[in-house]
């Protein structure tokens, strides 16, 4: 935590799967503080999976980076500029960081898997300080990352395809949801979970991601919450909870899914099949609630560096 400390602002821009981020931060009583946030809904992992022509949604994804570097140099900060698991998959085709560097002047780091999980990790147990023998799962939109916390280290990272995004595109791709789509999304789900190599025993879940958040949130707002951000961190959904708003999103279409309180607009695709990755993680870990820390990779980046 010392590094944090010679600076008292500092910033992040995390392009993710589903979603580029802005994050500005003070550094109060060694706590990170993230008193700006600026977000944009671009779906890189869309683009991937329709197979466009990867130059076009690159040149867009560094014009809204340029932008919101710009907007933090209104806050006198240099964010940190990092890229996770669709930056890795298009990186594949087209050298990213190189093409990055040469539009903007700007140093894009891309996370291996083993970082990502890594560095949302350090920002969860930072934030939450976990029991002694604790499963740790960070849900994206294009990837999960699970690990294990344990005599206050983390270990046994594991990064599988089974994010948010990817899955709805793959299973759920259309206003209604089937049966049949349903069990072929399921049974994906436990086939990827059964490649892990879980621990016999926990005594904590904690999730990060815009899933887990919005789910929270959702509680929240049913229980009439006056603020929703406070409330969020460290809040307990349990598994009957779960299940019951996984029932509400299978019997609502593309229609009705507005009428659930607190459900994100952007996140109408992809909360079903993220719930349902969730719903397995309890299963495994044999919890019957799971813990939600606010902060997670971001805040956990610039701990580290």
């Amino acid at each position: 935590m010392g590094s944090i400390l010679k600076n008292s602002k500092s910033g992040i821009i995390d392009i993710g799967s589903n979603t580029i981020r802005l994050c500005l931060y003070t550094n109060k009583k060694n706590v990170l503080d993230n008193y700006y946030t600026q977000k944009d809904y671009f779906g890189l992992q869309k683009y991937i999976y329709n197979n466009v022509d990867p130059i076009k949604p690159i040149m867009k994804m560094i014009s809204v980076v340029s932008d919101m570097k710009m907007e933090s140099k209104k806050y006198g900060v240099d964010p940190f500029i990092i890229g996770t698991s669709a930056i890795r998959e298009i990186s594949k085709i087209v050298d990213v960081k190189k093409l990055f560097f040469e539009k903007t002047d700007i140093k894009l780091n891309i996370l291996s898997p083993e970082n990502e999980g890594l560095y949302s990790f350090t920002g969860a147990i930072d934030n939450l300080k976990p029991k002694n023998k604790g499963m740790l799962f960070d849900l994206g939109g294009g990837s999960l990352e699970v690990g294990d916390y344990n005599n206050k280290k983390i270990s046994n990272i594991s990064s599988i395809h089974l994010g948010a995004l990817s899955l709805s595109m793959r299973f759920l791709n259309k206003n209604r949801v089937t049966s049949k789509s349903l069990n072929k999304c399921s049974s994906y789900i436990n086939n990827s979970l059964e490649k892990i190599n879980f621990s016999n025993e926990y005594d904590d879940l904690i999730g990060i991601g815009g899933t887990i958040r919005n789910l929270g949130k959702i509680k929240l707002v049913g229980n009439n919450s006056k603020n929703l951000k406070k409330d969020l961190n460290n809040l307990e959904i349990t598994d009957d909870e779960i299940d019951d708003i996984i029932e509400t999103l299978i019997i609502s279409d593309q229609g009705s899914l507005e009428d659930i309180k607190g459900l994100n607009p952007n996140r109408y695709k992809t909360i079903l099949p993220g719930a349902l990755v969730i719903r397995e993680l309890l299963k495994i870990s044999k919890q019957k609630h799971i813990r939600i820390s606010a902060k997670g990779i971001r805040e956990g980046y610039i701990i580290t560096h």
